[in-house]
């Protein structure tokens, strides 16, 4: 079989920290309350906004780029559509890439499909449950400092202009 490679990661190896993650003691992702699912039609309308997001720079004695990147738990009911887009990064123009991952091990990644670089995900899903959404650096350089980002997420039902453009899964 083969295998599907995301940034440095194949899908399957990523299916499986995730799937692993979730089934630990300690919570490896930030678990997000629920939000209920918008009939709203505006881009991100009523959707949550987490706010400062970090993805760490590490600075490893080889002298090879390294980063920490951010993850977060989100729900879906299935059957529906959840949209995840970073709308900005401070320091500004941060080149970011995103991962999403169901209970199913259907899997999304998305690069560059939002403004200035940064991703979005119009995913509709199929089964209940949570999704790991996974953000990093496109391209970690030695000269990146720590990157907080600001991150919305939304639920609304499948058709809505809000997932015009579905992220088709890889």
């Amino acid at each position: 079989m083969k295998k599907k490679f995301v940034g440095n990661f194949s899908i399957t190896a990523l299916a499986a920290a995730m799937a692993l993650s979730s089934s630990l003691t300690v919570q490896a992702a930030s678990l997000f309350a629920d939000i209920n699912r918008s009939t709203c039609t505006t881009p991100n309308c009523q959707a949550a906004t987490i706010d400062k997001a970090v993805i760490l720079s590490e600075q490893p004695q080889s002298g090879v780029a390294a980063t920490t990147p951010w993850t977060g738990q989100f729900f879906s009911t299935g059957s529906e559509c959840v949209r995840i887009e970073v709308l900005d990064t401070d320091p500004p123009g941060r080149d970011l890439i995103m991962h999403f991952v169901g209970p199913d091990l259907t899997a999304w990644k998305d690069d560059d499909s939002g403004a200035d670089l940064l991703p979005r995900i119009e995913a509709e899903t199929t089964a209940p449950g949570r999704y790991t959404v996974v953000v990093g650096l496109f391209a970690p350089t030695l000269t990146n400092t720590n990157t907080r980002f600001k991150l919305s997420y939304g639920r609304y039902p499948l058709g809505n202009p809000n997932c015009n453009t579905p992220t088709l899964p890889n």
